[in-house]
């Protein structure tokens, strides 16, 4: 059941990212976000071992920028809960982390993808 948990969520962070980078960002999209963040945070409240322990356990069937998007969102979710952050402010910084790589998703996977070309050489 647990690993059901996490799989519905990288879920969810695929399916976001893909409307982040089709549709324009609007209210909707923000409010998405924010309620994906919310379950998340829950989640890790819930399970805190099984969430924080997934930026280990990279996920090769995933996109790169889906893996780095939910590592950010869970180490983000990680420091602020041992800092006692308010859950609110927690929520918003996971927000952040994933605006920043929802909406540079293209050029971090152009960066990634010339970086392993440059690796084969």
């Amino acid at each position: 059941m647990p690993a059901e948990i996490v799989k519905q969520h990288y879920i969810a962070l695929a399916k976001s990212l893909k409307i982040y980078r089709s549709a324009p960002l609007d209210r909707e999209l923000l409010k998405a976000s924010h309620h994906f963040y919310k379950n998340l945070y829950a989640a890790a409240k819930a399970h805190p071992n099984l969430i924080f322990a997934q930026p280990q356990l990279y996920k090769p069937q995933l996109p790169f920028v889906v893996n780095l998007a939910f590592n950010s969102a869970v180490l983000t979710c990680l420091l602020a809960v041992r800092n006692k952050l308010d859950p609110s402010v927690t929520i918003q910084l996971m927000c952040g982390s994933l605006s920043i790589y929802a909406l540079e998703q293209a050029s971090i996977e152009k960066h990634y993808q010339t970086d392993k070309d440059n690796e084969s050489l």
